[in-house]
């Protein structure tokens, strides 16, 4: 699972970092900044649980659905 943001909006990428709290790695491709999580009990302990709390506004709950089905 990776979240991006834009390096303008890199603030808001290290909040994310620390309200979820596990074990996240960062990167930088052009001008978009990222950090991902890797292992699947983060996600589906600490990211989902967040995600059911607070549900994306984008298309990208879309997203958010397709692997809340595949972790099921």
């Amino acid at each position: 699972m990776t979240i991006t943001q834009h390096t303008n909006s890199v603030n808001v990428l290290y909040d994310i970092k620390d309200i979820l709290a596990v074990a996240l790695w960062s990167f930088i491709i052009s001008q978009v900044i990222g950090c991902q999580i890797t292992a699947i009990g983060e996600i589906q302990n600490v990211l989902i649980p967040l995600l059911e709390q607070h549900p994306l506004q984008t298309s990208k709950f879309l997203n958010y659905k397709t692997l809340n089905r595949r972790l099921s």
